[in-house]
């Protein structure tokens, strides 16, 4: 027995990162706004999540917003150091708190680092925004802090002072919302009159408070989102450059909430699986929380941490990892969504990790009887093209049809998105309409004994486009009549290779096909069935035998 290929899930996002072995009272947010004569010059510790990513609104320098439970928040500045952080991440602070320009009534409050601040965890849901009018949002209450407003474009200026200031109202009295160049957000979507909703952080500007906005997943434009959606593809692709970056994408859910876990370590738990256009998949995690309506042909947009498991520095000797989104948010956009195509591959081509997370589907011989272990079912097939593992987990409830349906040397197909575990890969199976029993003749046919009529087929692809042919060896009780087809997975008759009405006596023949059909056309690389079919011309009994053959493709 091979080892077991298991699907672990990553200990990045069940625990905490390291912090300091060092006991400091974390003081929440809110106090500090709601008494800032008392705080003024005190050095404190708070703890919060960033906004936003650091480095966006003021280049090589660290300012940033970070907001806690209290639902208040707090610009973290340091004019001499840009620490590395992002938007979800989990940041804890230590330093003086300073009420800059205090001779005006509309203040900032800031806390200045002493030390390096440390990131607690990273990829953490956003604190929900305040929804406010645009009249109450213009107040000191709200200085620091995550708020949504709604309103008609009332004035638009680009290009002022390295930036650009949105005039919005909703009737109770216009704000700006301002954006600044560095962050890179495009607002050609906005015009004069337009209805637009802005999720940003309350900031004063000398006499007035202003609306920060600091992501263009933060934008609706006439109840329209106009984010930048990444595609999958491009993190699959370059996870290098993705690697602990937040990103938004939208697809439709391929392996839905409940199918690969409920809960972990007795906690709720979403470990989904979403493809989109480009034609590629990704996990989606998130521990703690219960995406249900997450189901199969759901349409999500998704923003989240790219994390690549394990980390480098944790274990520098795994060649192949997993790549996630770790949910900060999350928008069901409607059921019913048709899947996305899957693709159909030799074994030899699953095998890859560009198939990470995408919907693929294979065709094999189970070789070994399937085992149950570690809270799943798993499936090890070969196609002649090299051997794999098909992993069903108990949540995916369908241990009793394995066991009643599966045996070795069955023929299947199965779907389900490619994985990776311990430096090889496996295909992740969820759903009994995903696994075909493709082992006995097509649809149409006798399925009768086999004790007379042999077929033997190489377990090995053949080329044609390389001009292979591979070679068939048959049997056929004597003087019986014998047809030799080839169906495709469908059960569809593409090629007659032999029709012999008065087989000859008992011994093996011979027989090429250079894999072309009936039209002398050459089929497409996949998984054939050849059928041999014997009637006796005496009694008008039949035998049968099937087996299945790969069209594959030799690499330069």
């Amino acid at each position: 027995m091979r080892p077991l290929r298991l699907l672990v899930f990553p200990a990045c996002c069940l625990t905490l990162l390291a912090t300091s072995a060092t006991a400091q009272t974390i003081v929440p947010i809110a106090n500090i706004q709601d008494s800032i004569d008392v705080y003024d010059g005190r050095t404190v510790t708070v703890q919060g999540v960033s906004l936003g990513d650091n480095g966006d609104l003021w280049s090589g320098r660290t300012s940033v917003y970070i907001q806690d439970d209290s639902g208040h928040g707090i610009q973290v500045f340091d004019y001499n150091t840009l620490y590395p952080w992002n938007r979800g991440d989990l940041i804890k602070v230590t330093g003086e708190i300073e009420d800059y320009q205090g001779s005006n009534d509309n203040r900032t409050t800031e806390i200045l680092p002493s030390s390096a601040p440390s990131i607690e965890a990273t990829g953490q849901p956003l604190p929900t925004p305040a929804t406010l009018t645009t009249a109450a949002a213009n107040d000191a209450e709200h200085e620091g802090s995550y708020v949504q407003i709604t309103g008609e474009v009332t004035d638009f200026i680009k290009g002022l002072g390295g930036g650009a200031n949105i005039g919005v109202d909703d009737g109770s009295g216009e704000i700006t919302v301002r954006v600044w160049d560095s962050i890179g957000i495009d607002l050609s979507a906005v015009d004069m009159s337009d209805s637009i909703t802005v999720k940003g952080i309350v900031s004063p500007y000398t006499d007035d408070f202003q609306v920060l906005l600091v992501d263009d997943s933060d934008l609706w434009v006439g109840g329209e989102w106009v984010g930048k959606i990444t595609p999958i593809a491009s993190i699959q692709d370059s996870i290098d450059v993705y690697d602990g970056r937040n990103v938004t994408i939208e697809g439709v859910v391929t392996v839905g909430w409940g199918k690969v876990a409920e809960e972990i370590s007795g906690s709720p738990a979403t470990s989904i699986y979403v493809q989109d256009e480009s034609g590629r998949g990704i996990n989606i995690f998130e521990f703690g929380k219960a995406h249900e309506d997450l189901v199969r042909g759901t349409r999500v947009r998704i923003t989240g941490e790219v994390v690549d498991y394990p980390p480098e520095e944790d274990d520098p000797t795994v060649q192949f990892r997993t790549t996630e989104v770790v949910i900060s948010e999350v928008e069901n956009l409607g059921v019913g969504a048709p899947l996305p195509a899957d693709s159909l591959l030799t074994i030899a081509e699953a095998n890859d990790p560009k198939w990470d997370g995408t919907l693929i589907t294979v065709n094999g011989w189970v070789t070994e009887t399937p085992s149950n272990a570690g809270g799943g079912w798993n499936i090890e097939i070969s196609d002649g093209s090299g051997n794999t593992t098909v992993r069903v987990w108990d949540t995916a409830g369908l241990g009793a049809f394995i066991e009643e349906n599966l045996s070795r040397d069955q023929l299947i197909e199965a779907k389900g998105v490619g994985s990776v575990y311990n430096d090889a890969f496996q295909i992740l199976l969820n759903y009994q309409e995903d696994l075909s029993l493709a082992g006995t003749p097509p649809d149409g046919l006798d399925t009768l004994t086999v004790d007379h009529a042999t077929l033997s087929v190489p377990r090995a692809l053949f080329a044609p486009t390389a001009q292979e042919k591979v070679r068939l060896i048959w049997n056929a009780p004597p003087e019986s009549h014998v047809w030799i087809q080839i169906f495709d997975m469908t059960g569809r008759s593409v090629a007659t290779l032999l029709e012999e009405p008065n087989a000859p006596p008992y011994g093996d023949r011979d027989l090429y096909w250079d894999g072309r059909d009936r039209l002398n056309q050459r089929l497409t690389a996949g998984t054939y069935i050849v059928h041999i079919r014997a009637s006796q011309t005496g009694d008008g009994s039949i035998t049968a035998a099937s087996a299945p053959i790969v069209i594959g493709a030799r690499l330069d």
